[in-house]
């Protein structure tokens, strides 16, 4: 479960702790945050 847009902390729209709840709710599901306008967190994915 990927989380977009990290650059924007003040506009989310789920939590990185939410975010993190629902992969947990899910079988063999990770959660991960991303920004592609600075690239943070996607190198990480591949």
């Amino acid at each position: 479960l990927i989380g977009n847009k990290k650059d924007l902390i003040d506009d989310r729209r789920v939590s990185k702790d939410e975010g993190e709840l629902k992969a947990a709710e899910r079988k063999n599901c990770l959660y991960h945050e991303t920004s592609a306008l600075t690239g943070e967190g996607v190198e990480e994915l591949f």
